[in-house]
């Protein structure tokens, strides 16, 4: 756990202790006014976004998108998002879905395909090596992480076959 440090709060003064917060609480820190910079910054992101601009603090209830989540907010993207390179896709009932209740789009696809959960050891493979395009066609079914391996190992000496989708066979 991270150590915590005794500081002195930018607001009231008061000794508290904390790993990096300039702040004490809550209330100190929505008591502080907004800096003319920031409420610049949240001005023009509030006009590229065409969401209302409010006067005054932008923090808690008073900012614009408080409490719009999902397809309620401007910001939301249809529930598909690129992380590390792979494309997540909202699903948020899926048994392997991460806390925020996204899933990889590939594994998902596959799963359609085969028609069953794949197990966690189980690896899919982009044919092209573009992570973000999850067509059938260029997917591969590995068993497992070793054999994934040893095919990008048997490629970089050279002795590597051509792939072609093993799940559009299991499809037909």
């Amino acid at each position: 756990m991270p150590k915590k440090y005794k500081r002195h709060c930018d607001h009231c003064g008061r000794y508290y202790e904390s790993q990096n917060d300039k702040y004490c609480s809550r209330e100190c820190y929505h008591e502080v006014p907004v800096s003319a910079e920031t409420r610049a910054k949240l001005s023009a992101i509030c006009k590229a976004r065409e969401i209302p601009n409010l006067k005054g603090d932008f923090r808690g209830e008073n900012h614009p998108l408080y409490g719009k989540r999902r397809e309620a907010s401007p910001l939301w993207k249809g529930g598909r998002k690129v992380t590390g390179g792979y494309v997540k896709i909202y699903l948020p009932d899926h048994p392997c879905a991460d806390t925020n209740g996204y899933y990889l789009e590939h594994r998902h696809i596959a799963e359609q395909i085969l028609g069953r959960i794949l197990d966690q050891a189980e690896v899919i493979h982009h044919i092209n090596g573009d992570k973000q395009d999850n067509k059938p066609e260029n997917l591969y079914l590995f068993a497992s992480n070793s054999d994934h391996f040893w095919f990008h190992e048997n490629r970089r000496k050279g002795d590597a076959t051509e792939l072609t989708s093993n799940l559009l066979a299991v499809a037909v």
